[in-house]
């Protein structure tokens, strides 16, 4: 897999909460054998040029979901948000559960989710090229995705997100939808997910937990970063401990 790590920032790099900065560096850091390549709007518009996607009514969480897959499948590597905090480096741990060449975190309470903030894949794996193709499909008409938090309408019928419907409204989770559908009607692709190793993503979300509830001592930050490779941070308030977050040891697998 190319060492290569792809993160984007739409709303612009100079302008990106300490937050999303800290990460960035925290990554490159951690991993001076990878190339760590930011993403911006204009690099999204030249990504998807050739496809059959229509970007007009996109939010930047609908339009990075997007890009990621068409990157992995056409390039491989490894996506990561701009607010997932590294804790290991990539060559710690992520080689010995990479054997089907795809990787993703899972939950084993809930399997219905399906999270994307860390993704790894070979060029054209099967996973990302059939769940881009999906994708492309559901993008080639104009419809509009919720946004963050965004209720759906009372006076809409929810349906899961389709690649051929016709539906103007598609659900903020919609890269989900089209994974459990793929994977419920694609025996194949259902085959390789079930091989790819269980690593708990609740586990992933141990640091935000401290730090919404104001229990983000030094000491705790720095145990749950000695047992989990990454933690998923955010970038809305103005809580996060940049400070601490940034130098913060490297943990071990």
């Amino acid at each position: 897999m190319p060492k290569k790590i792809w993160t984007a920032w739409f709303q612009g790099w100079d302008d990106a909460p300490d937050i999303v900065k800290m990460n960035l560096t925290r990554w490159a850091t951690l991993n001076p054998g990878w190339e760590v390549e930011l993403l911006d709007l204009a690099d999204a518009e030249e990504l998807l040029a050739g496809t059959d996607v229509v970007i007009d009514a996109l939010t930047p969480m609908a339009l990075s979901d997007i890009v990621r897959l068409k990157l992995l499948t056409d390039l491989g590597g490894v996506w990561v948000d701009a607010t997932l905090y590294p804790c290991w480096p990539l060559d710690a741990w992520l080689p010995q559960v990479l054997d089907e060449g795809f990787f993703l975190f899972k939950n084993g309470q809930q399997p219905d989710a399906v999270p994307n903030w860390f993704l790894a894949s070979e060029p054209g794996h099967l996973i990302s090229a059939r769940w881009w193709a999906d994708t492309e499909r559901l993008w080639s008409r104009p419809r509009r995705p919720l946004g963050f938090r965004e209720e759906w309408p009372d006076d809409v019928p929810w349906t899961p997100a389709e690649p051929d419907s016709d539906a103007g409204l598609v659900s903020y989770l919609w890269t989900m939808d089209l994974f459990h559908r793929r994977r419920r009607t694609d025996p194949e692709f259902a085959a390789v997910e079930a091989r790819i190793p269980l690593v708990e993503e609740d586990l992933m979300w141990l640091m935000a937990g401290l730090i919404v509830s104001s229990q983000d001592t030094v000491e705790a930050l720095a145990e749950i970063c000695a047992h989990t490779p990454v933690q998923k941070l955010g970038w809305r308030g103005t809580g996060w401990p940049v400070a601490a977050l940034a130098t913060l040891g490297i943990g071990t697998p």
